[in-house]
């Protein structure tokens, strides 16, 4: 499916749930990728070990330097928000300032998006040393490099912009930016790397921006695409884990509540399907979903309705029987059983159709 039509972004407050037409929405672009991490949270620099792990996933049929490079992308890519974004006042810094940083896997390579606000008086110098990377060819940047290492000269971003200059190195397809308007004394630092792929399979930067309006009306925290091996369900929790060790809610319950997401998406949707993780107030949402065949939508609408007509001591039962192989009325997924007892109100379900056959979201609020 090729990507939904573009708008300026408009950066929305949310409601009392996360708005699942927009997770749908978002969801839809990346819905020829082969694999996605989306991640706009507290930006931890303890999660460069899970990055690496996701990347080394991602790319597994690729060779052993194609995932190094990838690898390095992505924590340099992640590193340069963590150590340079600016710090914003107000709301702005979950809203139109909102870090962000993207693994978009594609048939024909890998993508890394990064997105974080900088201080105004950083962008002629910043713009001085993109320029220079981006006029020079690998040789000459291997060059660039090794003089900035030794005069020892270095930019108000610290370090000489020697990551900036061995992202463009390694990928072999030097970078793309975009320096956008944020507000008087602040501008939006967009950086964009295809590894393994030429430059023009970039995003277009009206869809990513759109993307992120998307994640800052909705506050989302992460995103993830296929993540169906085990490695990357774990560097998914331990993301999780850290995130929230520090934050709102715990993280024993939405880490139980990703894990019984899986369980369900794992039974009939293959490599369509995802999980979304938002902020709600003082909890979290969290969504799944993918595309299922038409034959099967009417069997999870009534599986659900089932779920959600029952008393949590009929629930709890359901779920008990069927995890000890107990046959009961009906035969009903462990994962959505497990999924609505962890929830602090019903499912709520929405459906979408689109090429593939019905895109179906579950969301479970978690408090």
């Amino acid at each position: 499916m090729g990507a939904t039509s573009v708008c300026a972004p408009v950066y929305l407050r949310r409601g009392a749930h996360m708005d699942l037409a927009a997770v749908h929405t978002l969801y839809d672009v990346l819905a020829d990728d082969r694999f996605d991490l989306l991640y706009s949270g507290r930006f931890h620099d303890e999660h460069t070990a899970s990055l690496i792990a996701l990347g080394e996933d991602s790319a597994r049929e690729n060779e052993r330097a194609h995932r190094q490079r990838l690898s390095f992308v992505m924590v340099e890519a992640y590193q340069n928000i963590v150590r340079h974004r600016a710090a914003l006042q107000g709301s702005m810094e979950r809203s139109a300032g909102r870090c962000l940083f993207m693994l978009r896997s594609r048939s024909k390579g890998d993508e890394v998006l990064a997105i974080d606000p900088v201080r105004a008086s950083e962008i002629d110098e910043l713009n001085e040393v993109l320029a220079r990377v981006g006029g020079s060819d690998v040789k000459q940047l291997k060059q660039l490099f090794l003089d900035r290492l030794r005069d020892g000269s270095r930019t108000v971003r610290g370090g000489a912009g020697l990551g900036l200059i061995e992202m463009a190195r390694r990928s072999g397809n030097g970078m793309r930016h975009e320096l956008l308007p944020l507000d008087a004394e602040h501008r939006l630092f967009l950086l964009q790397v295809m590894v393994g792929a030429p430059a023009t399979e970039v995003t277009p930067v009206d869809e990513v921006m759109r993307m992120h309006a998307l994640v800052a009306a909705n506050d989302v925290l992460l995103l993830c695409r296929s993540a169906r091996t085990a490695a990357a369900q774990e560097a998914i929790m331990h993301m999780i884990e850290k995130d929230l060790d520090d934050g709102v809610g715990g993280s024993a319950g939405l880490k139980r509540a990703f894990l019984a997401a899986m369980e369900w998406l794992e039974e009939d949707m293959g490599e369509r399907s995802f999980v979304a993780l938002g902020r709600e107030g003082d909890g979290h949402a969290l969504v799944a979903g993918g595309c299922v065949p038409e034959k099967t939508v009417q069997r999870w609408m009534q599986e659900l309705e089932r779920i959600n007509a029952m008393m949590p001591m009929e629930r709890e039962q359901h779920y008990r029987n069927s995890l000890l192989g107990r046959r009961s009325t009906a035969v009903l997924n462990t994962g959505l059983l497990d999924l609505a007892r962890l929830s602090s109100g019903p499912l709520r379900v929405a459906t979408f159709t689109v090429p593939h056959g019905t895109r179906l979201l579950v969301e479970a609020r978690l408090s």
